[in-house]
């Protein structure tokens, strides 16, 4: 037995015996919240580092009971101590916003993997106290704000962890089976009680004799794994979460549909004639909206205005406590928009009633439809969105996989379609339209470089993520070239680099956000998109243009061809004309790459305005007067 192991299980014992009040914090600290300032002047002036708190930098060893570091869906150990000691880390990259991940109280454990990610609720208004006590968290929220560094908190509002299991045989305990007799009448089924699969209208009961009514739920009693029922310390219904009412209880979903065809279906839109029967049945596109998610997360009632009453108490507790600058809210294509039409006017109305200004709410919808993503902006709705759409058509498809350049101009032309343009009221001060947030990767995907471990092709893409407009966001990690694959091997302990600020990339992140700090056509100029390929990977140019200042950018994203900029105008319908790249300089400007690829000296443009560039595979250049 190794001592390392010896050490753990007992403080891991000795922390269980203990672990409610680990989890809470006195009366007295609902009386000291936080003086409460907005920090933020323009979101577009932001940068936005993502940190798994778990995973990051582990700072007190105290909380490290049950942390098993060689598993890679284990407790590792990070915590918001650790964060606070290495802010100036973060700093130095040149990153402005933290956004960490969720705080609450979590099932402790599920299958042999932990909660460590935050998404699994148990107790919406305890901390997780592996990653801290109160003090400490608001300490590295305070520490972030006295250096203008903004905090964003993600929550979830979709659902809790596995904390009841559905009784379906009427046995009170949770069994795994395969029920049936094997023929036509009565075929082989197999039921997971903890996650059974989705029906509707909702899980039923049954015995040899068949259904017998709504299945009844039992909630777990073990405090080992932190299966225990729901909390909600001073909710305005404390029980809530102990009744049947504040869950859709359908099961797991098991199809996830089309999310076009169930988009249109369900905003009661002509349905494309793609979309086949099937996959516009309601027994399909009711599933996202109202099932569990797998793994046994139970599905809340949103449309219940207790539950929204509830969501309202625990999310303005935290902002109250601890002066978050923002959310970033966990799936959202799972919650009815009428939640969301409920939940951020009034959010934002008690933010203003702090005399916090500019919070900035935005949403996670996993898909790559873009009408989806922006259906959620709408007035009344989110600030902003995870442009998952941008992740997969441009980051993934362009930059990694070679697609057309054009692809960039087509999705930006959506955009205005999309996404809301007018700024929500008392929300972030901003359009939607101009502040959606732009990343690379995230611990939901595999990493940028796992499927084309690619420096030069990392490069280019960060490139075009810290000069074109909206809110770029970071993975943590990405910095010291992380590449794992899908979760959790996509999220490495950082620690492991020894936090080092002297790597290639690091130092080229480093001269990015420089740029865009020192551009103020990088963060808060229009976007205008001069010459792109349509027949594959090649030249994509844009200007950033403010009052002041004009930057042009041209990135040539393919792997190994020259690439000169005489190809398509944006607008060139048939994609057949090719002309040189027209800017918006006067003729005879000269122009200077501040992002350092340029061999020789400055180029200058034509009398006519145009300019003619030839640029080597993945090279990109950022150009000024």
């Amino acid at each position: 037995m190794s001592s390392w192991w010896f050490r753990n299980a007992s403080l891991a014992l000795l922390i269980a015996v203990s672990l409610p009040v680990g989890a809470c914090f006195s009366l007295d600290d609902l009386e000291k919240e936080e003086e409460h300032r907005t920090y933020v002047q323009d979101w577009r002036d932001e940068m936005i580092y993502q940190v798994l708190v778990d995973r990051f930098a582990n700072g007190d060893t105290s909380n490290d009971w049950g942390v098993v570091p060689h598993s890679p869906a284990r407790y590792h150990g990070g915590d918001w101590k650790g964060l606070e000691d290495k802010l100036d880390y973060i700093q130095s990259l040149g990153m402005t916003t933290i956004w960490i991940s969720p705080i609450v109280k979590n099932v402790d454990q599920d299958a042999t993997i932990d909660g460590y990610h935050g998404y699994w609720t148990q107790d919406f208004t305890g901390l997780n106290p592996h990653f801290g006590d109160m003090a400490s968290l608001r300490s590295m929220v305070r520490a972030a704000h006295d250096r203008n560094m903004k905090v964003v908190l993600d929550i979830v509002t979709n659902h809790v962890g596995q904390v009841f299991f559905y009784d379906i045989n009427g046995n009170g305990v949770p069994d795994e089976a395969v029920w049936g007799g094997g023929q036509s009448e009565s075929p082989l089924e197999h039921r997971m009680e903890y996650d059974p699969d989705y029906e509707e209208p909702y899980v039923k009961s049954r015995t040899s004799l068949g259904e017998a009514g709504p299945a009844p739920i039992f909630f777990f009693q073990d405090g080992n794994s932190n299966h225990m029922a729901p909390e909600c310390e001073g909710c305005p219904d404390p029980g809530l979460f102990l009744r049947r009412e504040a869950y859709h209880l359908r099961g797991r979903v098991w199809n996830w549909g089309n999310d076009a065809c169930c988009y249109y279906k369900l905003e009661g839109l002509p349905i494309p004639s793609y979309c086949t029967d099937n996959e516009v049945r309601d027994v399909v596109c009711n599933q996202v909206p109202n099932g569990d998610f797998p793994g046994g997360l139970k599905d809340l009632a949103t449309e219940n205005p207790k539950v929204r009453d509830a969501m309202q108490y625990v999310f303005r507790r935290w902002i109250k406590l601890v002066d978050f600058d923002g959310f970033r809210i966990d799936t959202i294509k799972h919650v009815d928009h009428g939640f969301w039409q409920d939940f951020a006017p009034r959010i934002r109305q008690y933010v203003k009633s702090l005399g916090k200004e500019r919070f900035l709410m935005f949403g996670e919808a996993f898909t790559g439809f873009d009408p989806m993503i922006g259906s959620y902006t709408r007035p009344g709705e989110l600030d902003s969105a995870f442009y998952f759409s941008q992740k997969y058509r441009v980051f993934d498809g362009v930059f990694k996989h070679g697609s057309p350049t054009s692809e960039v101009a087509a999705l930006f032309k959506e955009r205005q379609v999309n996404y809301g343009n007018e700024a929500q009221v008392d929300g972030a001060g901003l359009p939607p339209t101009q502040i959606l947030v732009n990343f690379l990767d995230n611990h939901d995907v595999s990493r940028f470089m796992y499927e084309k471990p690619s420096k030069p092709a990392l490069y280019s893409a960060l490139t075009f993520l810290f000069t074109e407009d909206g809110i770029p966001c970071v993975y943590y990690g990405t910095e010291q070239d992380f590449s794992g694959g899908n979760d959790p091997a996509n999220r490495e302990d950082l620690w492991a680099t020894n936090f080092a600020t002297h790597g290639e990339t690091f130092r080229f992140m480093q001269k990015l956000t420089g740029l865009r700090k020192s551009h103020e056509a990088l963060r808060r100029g229009s976007l205008e998109i001069k010459l792109v390929d349509r027949a594959g990977a090649g030249i994509l140019a844009f200007e950033r243009i403010s009052d002041n200042q004009r930057v042009l950018v041209v990135i040539n994203t393919s792997d190994d061809q020259f690439k000169d900029t005489i190809g398509n105008k944006p607008d060139d319908a048939d994609g057949a004309a090719v002309a040189p790249l027209l800017t918006g300089f006067a003729g005879g400007t000269a122009l200077r790459d501040v992002l350092g690829m340029t061999p020789n000296g400055d180029t200058l443009v034509a009398p006519d305005g145009t300019l003619t560039i030839n640029l080597g595979p993945r090279e990109a250049r950022i150009l000024v007067p």
